[in-house]
């Protein structure tokens, strides 16, 4: 039987590619019939960064939950506080400071 639904609490933190950033996969492609690549909480501590990279054929949308942050993207930089929800455009260079601990949800979606 698929799951439907899962805890976060009982989810096994994974490391991110991203260089020191740990992540909690909620689904994966696998477990999706639409082109979403990953579903994922993950949470950055104050002054922690994600360095600047892009993914080609990804879209990614991330939902802040609780915290302050910072997103470059393509050069511009925006604040992002509790609920607020950014795109990044598939080949856009971005990257995330955290200006406080923030948690946050990301869903990547394959184009």
């Amino acid at each position: 039987m698929k799951e439907f639904k899962k805890k976060i609490s009982q989810l096994g933190q994974t490391e991110s590619s991203h260089k020191g950033i740990c992540k909690y996969v909620c689904f994966t492609n696998e477990e999706c019939s639409s082109p979403i690549t990953q579903i994922a909480f993950s949470y950055l501590k104050k002054n922690e960064n994600v360095e600047k990279h892009s993914h080609p054929t990804l879209e990614e949308v991330f939902l802040i939950l609780e915290g302050e942050c910072s997103f470059v993207i393509d050069g511009n930089e925006l604040t992002l506080t509790s609920f607020d929800v950014v795109k990044i455009p598939p080949g856009s260079t971005h990257e995330i400071h955290a200006k406080t601990d923030c948690k946050f949800y990301y869903f990547g979606v394959a184009i």
